[in-house]
């Protein structure tokens, strides 16, 4: 039997011949953090003075705005990569939030920054199974599509379709999870806040009514992409139920989220909600206190008139006879659905096998179709029909090993729904806010069981520690 002094030996010796596959970047990325800092730093607040001087004697309000910005960056880099990083996470539900009344594509720039910093901070990555390899396969599949994108459209697209893998690689790895638990407080209440401003947007009017579904609906500045903000609203919720100990605080906060995220009339959010609460339900054996809590957030629904929303809506759609077959049904999908689906399989087996790009979906809505919905709907559809049979597999494994971290899943159960019903992999903010809400709601537990039965299974091969907090 081997000691621990063996296995010490063997890892040191693995890790001396380049085999080892848990690397360490903390030390190297950290010193290079701070050499940045200190040599940038003189260099920058010189070209600033000289922009805020030059902007004081054409505009002082230029030179306001400038000198707020400044401050910002200042107190973003005095706090290090991690802060940083949970601040640009607890951001990402307010983006989400003002989406027409902030610069396009700024949402898609916060979240790949996310990500990234999110990457720099976990220590060490883990391949210890082959599983935990089909993030990077995938990765390399919507890169090699991307290098021959031809529009900007379509390199828009494949930088939205990298950050799920790229988080996936994040979430499913031990440090990764470890450091996002210590951002789970911000992340928490930049989710509850965001739904909370939400809310008082709706109780004061400020914002649209009715302007999408004309069934009531209640969207405040999420006027483009309501659907977004539903579907970090209902995550929320479902984490507040699942993470905050005291049942007061818990409820509170769960009725925060929801209300506002199910007054948008999105019905992949309330299928995500119903599911996920059924999910908690049985995973709780029925007991009475949760059954009352789950009556509780029901009512709340119902008699804060949201209830009223979704009913009315359900009946335009019925009057439309969007019920009546396979074409009209879901606001069309069934018809775009059967259209996209049929040009794929009527491409040949290259496009079969390797997809047909990205866009092409909406270039087959184009073609055969009166209306373009830029999307698929469904992100199955999308990974068949631009990636083909091995970007949907990979896709597949992708989610697989996300489950597989012992990651505290039933928070993602409404981005689940979204991915199969409406599409999600595109709302860059929310998935990326899902999976790491879901990544810090995971607990301290799950992770030694999780690490200790990886060792068991693959002995010190991938072997990684769980990080400080921040």
């Amino acid at each position: 039997m081997m000691s621990s002094g063996d296995n010490s030996h063997r890892v040191h010796g693995l890790q001396s011949r380049g085999l080892a596959l848990t690397t360490d970047y903390s030390a190297p990325l950290s010193t290079a953090f701070t050499r940045t800092q200190t040599v940038l730093l003189p260099p920058v607040a010189a070209t600033v003075a000289i922009a805020v001087g030059y902007a004081i004697s054409r505009d002082s309000s230029i030179a306001g705005v400038s000198v707020a910005a400044f401050l910002l960056v200042a107190v973003l880099i005095s706090a290090g990569p991690t802060r940083i990083t949970a601040i640009l996470l607890a951001t990402l539900p307010f983006l989400v939030m003002l989406d027409t009344l902030i610069p396009k594509l700024t949402l898609t720039f916060c979240a790949a920054a996310s990500t990234l910093f999110l990457l720099v901070i976990t220590r060490r990555y883990s391949f210890g199974h082959a599983l935990s390899l089909s993030p990077v396969v995938f990765l390399i599949i919507v890169l090699a599509h991307a290098a021959g994108a031809e529009t900007g459209e379509q390199f828009i697209e494949a930088a939205k379709y990298v950050l799920f893998p790229l988080m996936a690689i994040v979430v499913a790895n031990e440090d990764g999870r470890a450091r996002l638990i210590a951002m789970r407080p911000v992340l928490l209440v930049g989710g509850v806040v965001t739904m909370a401003a939400q809310g008082v947007i709706i109780i004061f009017h400020l914002g649209h009514v009715g302007t999408k579904y004309g069934a009531g609906e209640q969207l405040g500045f999420a006027t483009q992409n309501p659907h977004e903000l539903a579907l970090v609203g209902t995550t929320v919720a479902i984490a507040c139920l699942i993470s905050i100990r005291n049942i007061r605080w818990r409820m509170l906060a769960a009725i925060i989220a929801v209300t506002p995220a199910l007054a948008t009339g999105v019905r992949s959010a309330l299928v995500g909600v119903i599911v996920s609460l059924l999910v908690l339900a049985f995973r709780a054996k029925f007991r009475p206190s949760v059954l009352v809590s789950i009556v509780t957030i029901c009512s709340v629904i119902v008699f804060s008139g949201v209830g009223t929303i979704i009913v009315t809506r359900y009946e335009q759609d019925q009057a439309k006879g969007e019920f009546s077959n396979v074409t009209t049904a879901g606001s069309g999908r069934g018809g775009l659905w059967t259209t996209v689906l049929s040009s794929w399989s009527d491409s040949g087996i290259p496009h079969l096998i390797f997809g047909q790009g990205l866009r092409s979906v909406e270039k087959i809505e184009e073609r055969n179709l009166d209306r373009r919905l830029f999307i698929a709907q469904s992100d199955l559809v999308a990974m068949l029909v631009e990636l083909g049979v091995l970007g949907l597999v990979t896709w597949l494994l992708t989610w697989l090993s996300i489950f597989r971290s012992k990651i505290e899943w039933v928070i993602l159960i409404p981005l689940i729904a979204y991915a199969l019903l409406n599409g999600s992999i595109e709302y860059v903010g929310a998935t990326v806010f899902s999976l790491a809400l879901a990544g810090a709601c995971t607990s301290q537990t799950r992770i030694v069981v999780a690490s200790r039965a990886h060792t068991r299974a693959h002995g010190v091969y991938g072997i990684s520690c769980i990080g400080p907090p921040i």
